[in-house]
């Protein structure tokens, strides 16, 4: 699984590149957790390909990212129908049809409820924004399928273990300069992180008390996708316990 994904050099000249969109990376990430779920990839590889996917400009360099993968029906029953439809479609295709990635992502991110529904409708994106300050959320939240953290000489605190996510994927987008962020996970969510360091540094580590391994998540475990980049400072990811 740590073989070296085959990323074209070049295109035909009559073909023009599509950039790949937001909503398209995050149907790419649910896909590759599905297929981490289904043991097709291990941990690393999932990582590996992740970080290709929240790094790409166009859709011919997630092209392979897929390509490999099996969405058959002998993926976790848990799984929406029409999310593994879409994804099957999607690699048939090459991804080449944009319209069949954002079909995965609409469905992936249909709420749950009438209280996630409103709070779609009112605010899909969110942000902690810390400017030679500091930056907390805790407690009882509702979290947006994107929330985006800003900062300069300051510091962000973000407590998931009471809040409410909106859909199966939460994408948690950083830009630090001269600061640090701390994020506490509970235990049951998966952690798919691609945030690049420059002069800074990015951890994950279980805290007191953590006893569920990431490789024994259930399939529809909630995905908590970090992507971003930390410049002389520093983020720390702490897995922590559900009930703590």
């Amino acid at each position: 699984m740590s073989e070296e994904l085959a990323v074209p050099s070049s295109n035909e000249p009559d073909i023009p590149r599509t950039r790949i969109r937001s909503q398209q990376r995050d149907a790419l990430v649910y896909g590759l957790n599905l297929a981490l779920d289904d043991g097709q990839l291990d941990y690393e590889e999932t990582q590996k390909r992740a970080t290709i996917a929240n790094r790409a400009t166009y859709m011919d360099e997630v092209m392979p990212l897929l390509s490999d993968l099996n969405f058959g029906r002998n993926l976790p029953a848990t799984t929406n129908p029409q999310i593994l439809d879409v994804l099957t479609q999607a690699q048939q295709q090459g991804l080449t049809e944009i319209a069949a990635i954002d079909a995965a992502t609409t469905a992936m991110t249909q709420p749950q409820n009438q209280a996630l529904t409103n709070y779609s409708n009112a605010s899909k994106s969110t942000a902690s924004i810390a400017i030679f300050s500091g930056s907390s959320k805790r407690g009882p939240w509702l979290v947006g399928p994107k929330h985006n953290v800003f900062g300069a000489f300051g510091g962000v605190h973000i407590d998931l273990r009471q809040a409410q996510l909106a859909g199966p994927v939460t994408t948690i987008r950083t830009a630090m300069c001269f600061g640090g962020v701390n994020i506490k996970v509970p235990e049951n969510y998966r952690i798919i992180e691609s945030v690049f360091p420059l002069f800074g540094g990015v951890s994950i580590t279980d805290g007191k008390g953590v006893t569920l391994k990431l490789s024994d998540l259930p399939p529809d475990a909630p995905v908590i996708d970090l992507r971003g980049i930390m410049a002389f400072g520093g983020l720390e990811i702490k897995r922590v316990p559900i009930n703590k």
